[in-house]
């Protein structure tokens, strides 16, 4: 798909099209769905003011914070920075030009107090981003193992080892073919998989009330028959 794709109008509402059919489908399973777009996803998902809104139930996060609890919320951030083979490009970013434009949104996102978040000192904060940490096992490709590639990103790697923000869980995707789950100080980075592929996962998250915060309390990997 060409990026250039996404500048055209028709195209545009093709693709806001097909993602409402997925979400649509998600719907069946729980009626509040909660999604960021992809690298692959129109322009339209990415503009704030405002997000378009594809389905009846359904929350298109991207740098956006949404209360799901007294005490709980979703932060979200999409599309993807550039991926390097061998220390060359080998996938340019969508929309994100090069990994330094995203710190500084993500630093204003999970921003305690901010105005625009309202993520208090006392919530957990589970982060959806669709890609992942630089410098982990998940946002390694490996499908050539002698040239793996990298499409993770060091600014969100830097901005999640310096939140002051509890944050028990971060959920990423983009790198199909590295599921899994590492940790990165005290948040557990979780990678499902890609739906494309018959990949998803369960998560359980629970309230302690030893520790006064949310805590993933189990995560299963599963694929579709």
């Amino acid at each position: 798909m060409h990026d250039g794709d996404y500048d055209v109008p028709e195209r545009e509402t093709a693709f806001e099209g097909d993602m409402s059919t997925v979400i649509g489908a998600l719907e069946n399973i729980c009626t509040s769905v909660y999604y960021i777009p992809g690298n692959h996803d129109p322009r339209t998902t990415f503009e704030r003011n405002p997000l378009p809104k594809l389905t009846s139930f359904s929350t298109n996060i991207h740098r956006r914070v949404v209360r799901i609890s007294r005490d709980l919320v979703f932060a979200g951030y999409g599309g993807s920075v550039p991926s390097f083979q061998n220390g060359q490009v080998l996938w340019s970013g969508y929309p994100h030009a090069t990994d330094d434009v995203v710190r500084e949104p993500l630093q204003r996102l999970l921003t305690l107090g901010n105005d625009d978040s309202g993520i208090q000192h006392s919530d957990s904060v589970i982060l959806m981003t669709h890609f992942g940490p630089d410098g982990i096992d998940t946002t390694l490709d490996r499908s050539d193992p002698l040239a793996p590639v990298h499409t993770g990103s060091k600014s969100l790697t830097a901005v999640l080892r310096n939140s002051p923000l509890n944050i028990p869980l971060h959920i990423h995707g983009h790198t199909h073919n590295s599921p899994g789950r590492v940790t990165i100080g005290k948040t557990i980075v979780f990678n499902p998989g890609s739906l494309t592929e018959s990949r998803f996962a369960l998560l359980t998250l629970e309230r302690s009330l030893n520790l006064h915060r949310w805590v993933l309390s189990s995560s299963t990997f599963l694929d579709l028959p």
